[in-house]
């Protein structure tokens, strides 16, 4: 009975831990709870964020939401699990509201860009780039932000990278 006991205590403590950790394998789940992930294909390759708290370590991967007079803004920035230097920066600002709706990217509003560091090498969005990102959840009470991305965006070289398939789960200080 206690070998039985036993292996049932150790296989949910095995499971437990196996929900904690992100699969850097796949793309996370599209989920809607908080979970702290995020994910893309950046030019045709995986890319999974590191799971951490929203409030991260500065440049990490952090989520903040804010109303200052009469905007919005969302910050939610993706930092890549096997190259910290490597960010996904999403940025919805100076709206009347941050709802579960499309926001269009283009050169003067909402996503910042992608960094890779090797030089820090940053892309931006362009008017002949652009993209989108989607709210599907937001609950300002849970504090938790769900949607998803896709974008172009070049750097000062005119080397393109293409972010697709972009997903994010994430909890949100105000």
């Amino acid at each position: 009975m206690k070998k039985i006991f036993f292996l049932v205590l150790t296989t949910a403590m095995l499971l437990n831990c196996k929900d904690r950790d992100q699969d850097t394998d796949v793309l996370p789940e599209t989920t809607q709870s908080g979970k702290n992930t995020g994910g893309a294909i950046v030019n045709s390759k995986l890319w999974v964020a590191k799971v951490q708290a929203p409030s991260s370590i500065a440049g990490g991967n952090i989520t903040s939401y804010s109303h200052v007079g009469n905007a919005y803004k969302m910050e939610i920035t993706l930092q890549e699990v096997n190259d910290q230097s490597s960010q996904i920066k999403i940025y919805i600002r100076d709206v009347q509201d941050i709802a579960a709706k499309t926001y269009n990217v283009n050169s003067s509003s909402n996503v910042e860009g992608y960094y890779t560091d090797k030089n820090f090498v940053k892309y931006d969005i362009t008017s002949s780039t652009g993209g989108s990102v989607t709210i599907t959840h937001f609950d300002i009470f849970k504090q938790v932000v769900s949607g998803t991305f896709s974008f172009k965006a070049e750097n000062s070289n005119g080397e393109i990278v293409t972010v697709a398939d972009g997903r994010f789960d994430k909890k949100f200080s105000q």
